[in-house]
């Protein structure tokens, strides 16, 4: 291999360990004007693109112990590398994807599996990651919520019932 494929490797090899998952795409017909403003917008999710050789990703892919991407590397790839927010960076990229209809999602890797493009579309179409937090806290504290309601009304019955019967026999 020659020296600058060397150097191309080892640079797509520390982006794939830095972010641990990517998605590949079809890139046909996207003006490098629109290539710009895919690249900012994952720039602002802490996302990295590129355009790659198949044969250098497959490289890569196989010195990091990535298996099952060989029927996806056929034609022009492109490749984002996804940030800390993987469903951030997967959003961005579906929906520029979806508006300018001239990039199609290959597959993605998350978690060390290799899945095709319309669980990666699924993943897009989740909710932002705060608003998933907030589902998990409020199903958490609902029950708890009811507990102490149930907790509360028995106590409250306790003290009419002390009550009761202190003004009965203060009445006698």
């Amino acid at each position: 291999m020659r020296p600058e494929k060397k150097i191309a490797v080892k640079e797509m090899k520390q982006k794939l360990d830095a972010s641990g998952s990517f998605i590949l795409a079809d890139y046909v017909g996207i003006s490098a004007e629109d290539m710009n403003k895919l690249r900012t917008k994952l720039t602002e999710k802490s996302a990295d693109f590129m355009i790659v050789k198949n044969r250098l990703f497959s490289k890569t892919a196989e010195e990091s112990g990535i298996d099952g991407l060989g029927q996806h590397l056929k034609g022009p790839t492109a490749v984002a590398f996804l940030g800390k927010d993987v469903i951030a960076g997967t959003k961005a990229f579906v929906d520029f994807g979806r508006e300018s209809g001239k990039l199609a999602v290959k597959c993605a890797m998350f978690n060390n599996k290799v899945i095709d493009a319309g669980k990666v579309r699924e993943l897009a179409n989740l909710p932002p990651r705060e608003v998933l937090l907030g589902i998990v806290a409020g199903t958490i504290q609902a029950p708890i919520s009811a507990f102490v309601r149930v907790l509360n009304a028995r106590l409250s019955s306790l003290v009419y019932v002390i009550n009761a019967i202190l003004n009965k026999k203060e009445g006698n």
